[in-house]
């Protein structure tokens, strides 16, 4: 279980545009599929929940 808590997609395209500066400064900055960035940075956090609930009714169902 993650003690920590997720990026959110605001913090996601700021890392991406921090990183886009720092190593390949001139290179345009931006996110060509917001909806597909938004849609991983959701789906992982989906993928957590799913194997947490997965976690807790496993021994129900191996008795």
């Amino acid at each position: 279980m993650t003690s920590g808590r997720y990026l959110t997609l605001h913090e996601v395209i700021a890392v991406n545009i921090a990183m886009i500066q720092r190593y390949c400064p001139g290179e345009h900055i931006g996110v060509k599929e917001p909806e597909l960035l938004e849609s991983v940075v959701h789906h992982i956090q989906w993928l957590e929940q799913l194997y947490n609930f997965t976690y807790l009714i496993q021994p129900i169902f191996s008795s």
